[in-house]
């Protein structure tokens, strides 16, 4: 009971401490509503006893992002990059862990949502960490989650080999055949994230 009396006050302290920082009252308004908000989630998490307790680096990720745009123009773009860095490998391995360490499907599910999502924001906004950080998260699960039933089921394990090796035998074919286009494209692609935030 007192864990749940406790989630809502704190949200209410990130709702003022938000209006706070819009009205200019105070910089450190954000930055307390952040944290307010957080704490809040994390309350609420533990007094309905939830496991997964990684999962809590989802909103402190997405509140991170948030206190960048909010302070975009405090900070060099350097800065910038690596916290955004940051708070993209805290979303994507928060929803990663599980699935990777366990055989979860709700979590292979969520990290898979997340990765995409994560890939589609990255070019609505023309931000490459967020591009590339949820591909290699994606892949690297989806793979890992594959391999781990291909060891505990052999014949599993047979067909995902072979339609590997066949994947990899047909993209060799068409980087060989087609070698100036993959080039063309591959440098038209570059070019463009380039131009991309980091």
């Amino acid at each position: 009971g007192e864990w749940r009396a406790l989630a809502p006050l704190l949200t209410v302290l990130a709702v003022h401490f938000t209006w706070l920082g819009r009205c200019g009252a105070h910089r450190l308004g954000p930055v307390l509503a952040a944290l307010a908000f957080n704490a809040a989630v994390a309350v609420a998490f533990v007094g309905a006893g939830h496991t997964g307790l990684e999962l809590l680096a989802i909103p402190a990720g997405l509140s991170l992002l948030a206190l960048l745009r909010v302070f975009e123009g405090d900070l060099s773009e350097v800065t910038r990059a690596r916290l955004r860095a940051v708070a993209m490998v805290a979303i994507y391995g928060a929803t990663a862990l599980r699935p990777l360490a366990f055989n979860a499907t709700w979590g292979l599910l969520l990290c898979v949502a997340t990765c995409l999502l994560g890939v589609a924001a990255g070019v609505v906004f023309r931000i490459r960490s967020y591009v590339l950080l949820g591909a290699v998260f994606l892949v690297t699960t989806v793979v890992a989650t594959l391999v781990r039933y291909g060891i505990q089921e052999p014949r599993l394990g047979a067909i995902f080999l072979s339609a590997l090796g066949l994947g990899v035998v047909a993209v060799m074919v068409v980087v060989t055949t087609r070698r100036a286009q993959v080039q063309a494209q591959v440098t038209a692609m570059q070019r463009m994230l380039s131009q991309w935030q980091a």
